[in-house]
C-alpha cells in the first residue's frame, strides 16, 4: 500500500523527475572535470573563480530580486508582468554596473582578488543577463510545474559549460576557461528563451509598464527584504575565494577552488532539485493549510538520510578520489574536501527548506540571517587567516562557523513550516 502511494505521489514525481535531470546534468561535468584539470591550472581557476564571484554578485543586484515573487504572484498576468520586470532590470542593471568597473578600473586594479577579472570586463553583462534569465525561467518552470523541461535546459546549461571549455583548452585559448564558462551561459539562456516561447509564453497584450509597475509595488519586498538576503548570501558564497585570495597563493586557492566545486555538486544535484519541487508544493499546501509541516518533515528526513550516508562515505575517500580522477597535482584539494564535509553536508539538508522564508512572509526574518551568514563567514575568514596564516586551519574555522549558521537556518524554517509567526 505504501509503495503504490509513492508511485503515484506528484511531489515525490515530480522531485525524482527533476533530480535524475539534475543528476545526468551533473554527470557531464564530473566526466570533464578530469580533462579540465589537466588542461587549465589551479591559477586558472582561480581567476574564473574571481570572475563568477564579481558576476554573480552584480546578477543578485540587478534584477532586484522580482524572480523571487513569480511562484507566489496570486494571477498569471502578475507572475508575467514580474518575470518583465525583472527582466528589464537586469539589462538595464547589468549595463550601469559594468560602466562603472570601467569607470573605476584603475582604483582596484592592484587588488590581488581582482587580478586577471580587469582584463574581462566586457564579458560581464552577457554573463549577468545568461544567469538571471536562467533563473527566471527556473522560476517559470517551478511555477507551472514544468520540470521536465528545468531539468532538461540543466543538462543543456552543463553540455555546454563542460564542451566549450574543453574545447577553448585544446587549443589554448588565453582565458579559454572563462570564455567558455561564458559560451556556456548564453548557450543555456538561448535555450531557457526557446523553452519559454514553445510554451507560448505571452507577452504581447499582457505586459505593460504599467503592470510592471503594479507588480514591483505589489511584492516590494523582494527589494526592500529578499535583495539584502540575497545579496548577503551571494556575499557569503563568493568572498571566501575573494578574501582567500588576498591571504593565500592563487595556486592555493584554486586548489579549495575545485575542492569547493566537486564537494557542491550532490547539493546542486539533489538538495537544491528537492528545493524547487519542496518550494511548489510547500506554497501550495500552505496557502491552503496555513502550514506545511508534515511535507517539510517528511522531505528533511529522506534528505538527511542522503547527506549523512553520502558525506561520510566523500570524508573518507576525497585525498584519493581527487588525486585519481584530476592528477596528482590536485592531491591538496582532496584534503581541503575533506574538512568541507561537515559543512557542506549541513548545507545540503538546510538548502531544502529556504523557502520557508518567502512562503510564510518572514522575508525579514531571511534578510537578517543572511546578514549574520555573511558577517560570520568573513570574520571566520579574516581573523583565522591573519591569525594563523595557515590554508587549513582557515577553511576549519570557515566551516565550524558556515555549520553554526545552517542549523540556525533549520530551525528558523522549521518554525515557520509550522505557521507560527
Amino acid at each position: 500500500m505504501f509503495l503504490l502511494r509513492w508511485r503515484k505521489s506528484e511531489y515525490i514525481g515530480n522531485s525524482l523527475k527533476l533530480i535524475s535531470g539534475t543528476l545526468v546534468a551533473q554527470i557531464v561535468p564530473v566526466v570533464f572535470y578530469p580533462i579540465l584539470g589537466r588542461l587549465f591550472t589551479p591559477s586558472e581557476f582561480t581567476v574564473l573563480a574571481n570572475f563568477t564571484a564579481v558576476t554573480t554578485i552584480i546578477s543578485a543586484i540587478v534584477s532586484g530580486q522580482y524572480r523571487q515573487s513569480i511562484l507566489i504572484a496570486r494571477t498569471e498576468q502578475m507572475a508575467t508582468n514580474v518575470l518583465s520586470l525583472a527582466f528589464c532590470l537586469t539589462v538595464a542593471g547589468s549595463i550601469v554596473f559594468t560602466g562603472l568597473l570601467f569607470w573605476g578600473k584603475d582604483v582596484y586594479a592592484g587588488v590581488e582578488s581582482m587580478q586577471g577579472v580587469t582584463d574581462l570586463l566586457y564579458l560581464i553583462p552577457v554573463t549577468v543577463i545568461s544567469l538571471n534569465v536562467f533563473e527566471l525561467y527556473n522560476e517559470w518552470c517551478v511555477r507551472h510545474k514544468y520540470f521536465t523541461n528545468l531539468s532538461f535546459n540543466k543538462m543543456v546549461n552543463a553540455a555546454a559549460l563542460s564542451v566549450v571549455k574543453t574545447g577553448l583548452g585544446f587549443f589554448y585559448i588565453p582565458t579559454g576557461l572563462v570564455l567558455g564558462d561564458v559560451a556556456g551561459r548564453v548557450v543555456s539562456a538561448l535555450f531557457c528563451a526557446g523553452g519559454m516561447l514553445k510554451r507560448r509564453f505571452h507577452v504581447r497584450g499582457v505586459v505593460s509598464v504599467a503592470g510592471m509597475w503594479d507588480a514591483a509595488k505589489c511584492h516590494k519586498e523582494c527589494p526592500r527584504n529578499l535583495l539584502p538576503a540575497t545579496l548577503m548570501n551571494t556575499l557569503g558564497g563568493q568572498m571566501p575565494v575573494l578574501i582567500l585570495s588576498s591571504f593565500f597563493l592563487a595556486d592555493q586557492v584554486g586548489q579549495f577552488t575545485m575542492a569547493y566545486s566537486i564537494m557542491a555538486l550532490p547539493s546542486i544535484v539533489v538538495s537544491r532539485a528537492v528545493h524547487d519541487v519542496f518550494r511548489q508544493k510547500a506554497n501550495e499546501i500552505y496557502v491552503r493549510q496555513g502550514n506545511c509541516r508534515e511535507v517539510y518533515m517528511s522531505t528533511m528526513k529522506v534528505v538527511a538520510l542522503l547527506s549523512v550516508s553520502g558525506y561520510s562515505l566523500l570524508a573518507l575517500i576525497a585525498p584519493w578520489l581527487f588525486t585519481f580522477f584530476l592528477g596528482s597535482s590536485w592531491g591538496l584539494a582532496g584534503e581541503y574536501a575533506r574538512v568541507l564535509c561537515p559543512m557542506v553536508a549541513i548545507n545540503f539538508v538546510s538548502e531544502v527548506g529556504t523557502g520557508m522564508f518567502v512562503i510564510s512572509g518572514h522575508t525579514r526574518a531571511g534578510m537578517w540571517w543572511q546578514f549574520g551568514y555573511v558577517l560570520l563567514s568573513i570574520m571566520s575568514l579574516l581573523l583565522s587567516a591573519m591569525i594563523w596564516n595557515d590554508m587549513v586551519v582557515t577553511i576549519w574555522c570557515f566551516t565550524i562557523a558556515r555549520c553554526v549558521l545552517y542549523l540556525i537556518n533549520f530551525r528558523l524554517t522549521y518554525l515557520y513550516s509550522t505557521g507560527k509567526k
